[in-house]
């Protein structure tokens, strides 16, 4: 029987980061109206990725792929949301579809991605896990979007990248941080 090694340290230091930025990030955002009127999302989304990013990133040993782990996020969700998000409406126009397919390019590239740069022991199950973890944001978002607009003012676009990507950064610190034991 194969021992597991689980880094609750860096685990632990990731989420914290991450939940620290987001909550700082996300008040910033309603406080100041997203930054702009021009062009709402596009100033607060690309802090959320970037927030994300470096919050993985942290547990990296060279800041280059830090940096290029930030642009590999944000070229991530660009294609998710404008390349699958379009073909998926042109064709079918379903969220269920959408939301399948996105999860699976998603989490596929973001386990490549790690996997290459920082490693993961277990990608099949990394993978897979953050899979499930997308679909379940997906449903969530779904669910709360609305009452989380009327009631506190936080604007749909804001819920959803809070909880697609604290569904993405669980399952993904989880792979980084668990090993196989040396025996």
């Amino acid at each position: 029987m194969n021992n597991l090694m689980f880094n609750w340290s860096n685990f632990l230091r990731t989420i914290i980061i991450f939940l620290v930025l987001t909550i700082v990030w996300t008040f910033l955002c309603i406080k100041y109206d997203e930054f702009t009127d021009i062009d709402k999302g596009l100033v607060s989304g690309l802090g959320y990725l970037i927030l994300l990013a470096v919050s993985i990133g942290q547990n990296f040993n060279h800041i280059g792929k830090i940096v290029f782990f930030i642009f590999l996020t944000i070229m991530t969700f660009l294609i998710g949301s404008y390349v699958i998000g379009p073909l998926i409406g042109f064709t079918t126009n379903s969220m269920i579809l959408y939301s399948i397919i996105n999860s699976v390019f998603v989490s596929v590239t973001m386990a490549f991605f790690l996997d290459k740069l920082r490693g993961i022991e277990f990608k099949k199950s990394t993978t897979i896990l953050t899979f499930l973890f997308l679909l379940l944001a997906y449903f969530i978002i779904d669910q709360i979007e609305d009452f989380l607009y009327i009631d506190y003012d936080m604007h749909p676009r804001l819920t959803m990248f809070i909880i697609f990507q604290f569904a993405l950064i669980i399952p993904i610190t989880i792979g980084i941080t668990l090993k196989k034991a040396s025996t």
